[in-house]
């Protein structure tokens, strides 16, 4: 009983910090105010931050995603309380608060910076994401510039490479827990509605794949009529 105690006072912590919109506050406070939910694509992420305030903004925001909400709780968990499942539910507890923060009326951003800094603080996934993640960046700086559907194979990459190669399933059950958790908010963050002429069918293929509502980045990002 002391035990689950613990742990649900450790997952609501986690939940809290992961829930602080910094990418909010950081523009918010940059940017004189400015609500980061009525700009851009509305996405409370460093990739939307990016289009308001430049790279400098969106490298900050996400280096705080990555390490403080991701990497330094798991590590830290990881160290003191040594590997278990339960480490593995605060990863997703982690991504949960993220996209879904109780600050934000239960919006967010897309989880992606914290799930990299949770991925890079456990030491048996660390090495399946990085082996993935090389192919993956070479082939967004060279093949295809487009960070949305490289997210998306790497989503799917994770979830096949854990599959085959771990021998542990609470890393299987995690891995499908975190692309589930990635690919639903996904689908259902966008706040812009376009014309009919464009099928529900095909508005839900692009954001699964692309992470928005349109094929062209150009388009979506600067909401131009097309």
């Amino acid at each position: 009983m002391e035990n689950i105690k613990i742990f649900f006072f450790t997952a609501m912590l986690i939940y809290l910090l992961s829930s602080m919109p910094i990418a909010f506050i950081w523009i918010k406070i940059s940017q004189k105010g400015l609500d980061l939910t009525e700009v851009g694509t509305g996405n409370i992420g460093a990739a939307n931050a990016k289009n308001i305030s430049g790279i400098i903004s969106a490298i900050c925001i996400a280096t705080i995603d990555i390490f403080l909400k991701g990497f330094i709780p798991i590590y830290m968990l990881d160290n003191f309380l040594g590997y278990s499942w339960e480490i593995l539910v605060c990863g997703l507890i982690i991504v949960l608060g993220h996209n879904w923060s109780i600050f934000m009326n239960f919006k967010g951003g897309r989880g992606i910076a914290v799930s990299i800094g949770i991925l890079l603080a456990l030491d048996s996934m660390s090495m399946i994401f990085l082996v993935i993640a090389i192919p993956i960046l070479i082939g967004r700086l060279i093949i295809y510039k487009d960070s949305g559907f490289w997210t998306f194979i790497t989503i799917v990459l994770l979830n096949l490479v854990t599959y085959f190669v771990s021998p542990d399933i609470a890393e299987k059950i995690f891995t499908t827990g975190l692309a589930f958790l990635l690919i639903v908010k996904r689908t259902l963050t966008n706040k812009y509605y376009f014309p009919e002429h464009i099928s529900k069918l095909e508005i839900l293929f692009y954001r699964i794949i692309f992470d928005r509502d349109i094929k062209s980045k150009h388009l979506w990002t600067n909401k131009l009529t097309y």
